[in-house]
C-alpha cells in the first residue's frame, strides 16, 4: 500500500473512531430541522428547529436535551405550537411567531410540561382572536419554568405569559393591552431583574401565591395594579414600578429600594404587613372612593428609611401600629 493510500486509510479510521466515541459518550452531532406542517421533526440534544410557513402539531423534546427554535412563521387559525418538555429539558426560543389565539387557547404552549422555556430573543405575538368581551388567548402558556432574557412577548388583548411554576425576567419586553402581562397560576415565584413589563387596563404582574421579587426593570399598568399578589409576598429591591391605583397589592410587602408610583390612590396596599427600608414611594390623593394614603394596610406598617411622597395629609394609614424610625422622610405634596 502506497504512502498516500495509507494516509487516507488512517484518516478514515480516525474519523470513524471519533463518531464511535461520540456514540459511546451519549452525544450526537447537532442537526438543523424544519418544522412547517403537521409533522414536527424528531430532535436530539443540541438540535435547532427552524419554523416556517404554518407549523402544527407537538414537538417532543427528549429528556435532558436542550433544543433551539429559530425562523419565522405565522398562524391564521386558532391553533398553537405545542411542546412536550420534560423536567430536565429546555427549549431555547429566538424565533418570530405570530397569529391568532382564541380566549381559551394559546399561541405557544407546553401543556403541562415540567421543563424550561427560555426566550433568548425573537418575538411571540398574538395578532387576533378573542371572545365576546374582546379578550384573547395567551401568547405563552403551560411551561413550568419560563426565563425571558430578551425578545418580545405580546399578548395583545390576552395574557402575554402564563405559567404554573417559576418565571424569571432578565431582559426583553412583555406586554398586554386588555389583560395581565405575566400571570402565575401555581405556587411558584416571579423574579424580575430587568426588562419592561406593561399592561394597559389590568395588572402587569399577577401571582396566585408564592413571592414576587423585583431587582430591576420597569413594570407599569395604566389603570390597574402594577403587581397583584393577594396570597403572597412582594419584595422590591430596585426597579421602577408605576400603577394606576394600588400600585402594589399583596399580603406582605417589603420595599428595600426602587421607585414606586401611583397615578392615583395608594402606591402600596398590604393586606397584612408593610415594611419600608428604603426607596421612594409616591401616591395618595383623591379617588372615586375618597382620599387614599400613599401607604395603606389593615395591619402594621414599619418604615425605617426611604422617602414617602403623599398627595394627602394622611401619608400612611394603618388599622394596626405605624412604626417610623431611622432616616425615613415623609413629604406632603398637595394636589
Amino acid at each position: 500500500m502506497g504512502k498516500l493510500m495509507w494516509k487516507n486509510f488512517c484518516s478514515v479510521v480516525l474519523f470513524l473512531a471519533l463518531i464511535f466515541a461520540q456514540g459511546m459518550c451519549g452525544t450526537a452531532w447537532a442537526a438543523n430541522h424544519t418544522w412547517n406542517n403537521y409533522r414536527p421533526p424528531v430532535v436530539s440534544d443540541g438540535d435547532t428547529v427552524i419554523i416556517s410557513d404554518t407549523p402544527r402539531g407537538t414537538l417532543v423534546v427528549p429528556a435532558g436535551a436542550t433544543i433551539s427554535v429559530a425562523g419565522t412563521a405565522s398562524r391564521d387559525v386558532l391553533s398553537a405550537l405545542h411542546f412536550e418538555v420534560p423536567a430536565d429539558a429546555t427549549v431555547v426560543w429566538s424565533a418570530i411567531f405570530t397569529g391568532n389565539a382564541g380566549s381559551m387557547s394559546a399561541l405557544v404552549t407546553g401543556g403541562t410540561s415540567e421543563g424550561t422555556f427560555y426566550i433568548a430573543g425573537g418575538k411571540i405575538e398574538v395578532t387576533g382572536g378573542g371572545d365576546w368581551s374582546g379578550r384573547g388567548g395567551t401568547a405563552v402558556n403551560g411551561f413550568h419554568n419560563v426565563i425571558v432574557n430578551g425578545g418580545t412577548v405580546n399578548g395583545a388583548t390576552g395574557i402575554a405569559i402564563s405559567s404554573f411554576g417559576n418565571i424569571t425576567v432578565n431582559d426583553g419586553t412583555i406586554n398586554s393591552t386588555r389583560s395581565t402581562a405575566i400571570n402565575n397560576n401555581g405556587r411558584g415565584n416571579i423574579t424580575v431583574n430587568g426588562g419592561t413589563i406593561s399592561s394597559t387596563s389590568s395588572a402587569a404582574i399577577t401571582n396566585n401565591s408564592g413571592n414576587v421579587t423585583v431587582n430591576g426593570g420597569t413594570i407599569s399598568s395604566e389603570e390597574g395594579s402594577a403587581i397583584n399578589n393577594q396570597n403572597g409576598e412582594v419584595i422590591i429591591n430596585g426597579g421602577a414600578i408605576t400603577g394606576g391605583h394600588n400600585t402594589i397589592t399583596a399580603q406582605n410587602i417589603k420595599v428595600n429600594n426602587g421607585e414606586i408610583n401611583a397615578a392615583e390612590g395608594s402606591a402600596i396596599f398590604g393586606s397584612r404587613s408593610v415594611t419600608v427600608n428604603g426607596g421612594t414611594i409616591s401616591g395618595g390623593g383623591r379617588t372615586s372612593l375618597g382620599e387614599a394614603s400613599a401607604i395603606s394596610s389593615p395591619y402594621d406598617i414599619t418604615i425605617s428609611a426611604g422617602t414617602i411622597n403623599s398627595r394627602t395629609k394622611e401619608a400612611v394609614r394603618a388599622r394596626g401600629e405605624v412604626y417610623i424610625s431611622g432616616n425615613a422622610t415623609i413629604n406632603i405634596i398637595p394636589q
